[in-house]
């Protein structure tokens, strides 16, 4: 976990462009990322990613995005609504391995994301390396931690342990063997989609996921209100309740602790004794704190920090009431989006 709070170096200073990578396909995806998605292409090229080799698929955009990308010879698909950031993987990941049946692999990256200039060539290495790693992922930091307690949140929730590990996030490289052997993402999922996707590949290959100590990518969440955070939450909550239904039973029981705590805590608690909240709720935030500062974090940050997890679960447990309220309806949910367009 992270001690500081500074904002890291842009990956462009800290490396020279590396040598072509000619086996890994490039998944990028977004919706009006504006020029975050062109820094996203450069950072690429940096990279030593083949143009051919590159698909943006796009949910939608408004801000002349396909064109862009068109015009720098990137191959541009455009899905069709209902927009899942599954859906958008799914249609880049098949485009590539069609049309290149080659790759040892396809790196997923979303579009508001800028990579280091080594992270293709080294996590490509690993699963060459490594028959038993299906996918990899490394080091994440969010571009501007100090300009809002938001984009703090986000900095702390990207860093996580090295070694193996039982999930990965929306930035990973897939074996492209892995990929065959899946059906791919879940398109009927708004969120949680990658959790998910990586307990079938881990079941389908009987292979690992690593993340190595590895400068991958800075991220630019760019979240400055208390209602982009608030959705941010709800759409979490969304994504503990359908994927807990998915996973959650023995042995696995994936996410049940989660979808348990924020029922407790974000709903349970307030409605059935509200006289109990504020002498709970200080307590629920020394806990998280003590554990964040065990864990590395400096003070300042894990009190930020410990303070938005434990509020938090309310808007997770209205997240988890709109996934169940819409599910005993038989409706779909619709993405819920916290990001603007970039300022």
């Amino acid at each position: 976990m992270a001690n500081e709070s500074s904002s890291p170096v842009s990956p462009q200073h800290t490396d020279s462009d590396h040598g072509l990578v000619t086996d890994v396909g490039v998944v990028v995806i977004g919706r009006n990322e504006g020029e975050r998605l062109m820094v996203c292409l450069d950072a690429l090229s940096r990279c030593g990613a083949l143009p051919e080799h590159i698909v943006y698929v796009d949910s939608g955009s408004s801000d002349g995005s396909v064109e862009r990308v068109r015009a720098r010879g990137v191959t541009a698909i455009e899905i069709q609504p209902p927009f899942t950031a599954a859906k958008g993987r799914n249609a880049g990941f098949r485009h590539l391995l069609a049309t290149y049946p080659q790759l040892l692999a396809i790196q997923f990256v979303d579009g508001d994301c800028e990579y280091f200039p080594a992270w293709l060539e080294v996590a490509s290495q690993v699963l060459r390396d490594d028959a038993t790693v299906a996918a990899v992922t490394g080091m994440q930091r969010e571009r501007h931690p100090e300009a809002s307690v938001f984009n703090l949140l986000c900095d702390v929730e990207w860093t996580g342990v090295v070694g193996e590990i039982d999930t990965f996030a929306g930035n990973v490289m897939v074996r492209a063997s892995a990929l065959s052997a899946t059906t791919g993402y879940n398109e009927d999922l708004i969120a949680g989609e990658d959790p998910e996707f990586s307990i079938r590949v881990k079941k389908a290959t009987g292979q690992r996921i690593v993340r190595i100590d590895e400068p991958m990518a800075l991220h630019d969440v760019d979240m400055t209100k208390v209602s982009q955070w608030w959705k941010r939450n709800i759409r979490a909550g969304h994504a503990f309740a359908q994927v807990s239904r998915m996973h959650g039973e023995a042995p696995l029981r994936f996410w049940k602790k989660e979808t348990r705590s924020n029922w407790i805590w974000g709903a349970a608690l307030p409605v059935a004794a509200p006289v109990l909240v504020p002498p709970a709720y200080v307590a629920l935030f020394w806990r998280i704190y003590r554990d964040a500062r065990r864990r590395g974090l400096a003070a300042g940050p894990a009190r930020t920090y410990a303070f938005f997890t434990a509020v938090g679960k309310v808007p997770q447990a209205l997240g988890q009431l709109k996934y169940w309220w819409n599910a005993l309806r038989g409706e779909k949910s619709t993405i819920i989006e916290y990001k603007g367009p970039p300022r």
